[in-house]
């Protein structure tokens, strides 16, 4: 997979994380570690595989640039 595609779908994926955890925090007061902790699980996940695309994209864009 192409890594500039690769890393436009983490983008995706992490904005419908943010997307999804803001939208569930807002219903709670009390406790967001406990009633969010699902969300806020697969926010991390999706932020860890935007930084891994990320990386990737960038040692690709410098492996051809030393070709």
């Amino acid at each position: 997979m192409d890594t500039f595609k690769a890393l436009l779908e983490a983008i995706e994926a992490y904005s419908d994380a943010k997307a999804e955890y803001k939208k569930v925090s807002e219903n709670v007061r009390f406790d967001r570690g406990y009633f969010c902790a699902r969300e806020q699980g697969e926010l991390d996940r999706a932020k860890k595989q935007l930084r891994e695309a990320l990386e990737a994209h960038i040692r690709h864009v410098m492996a051809m640039k030393e070709v």
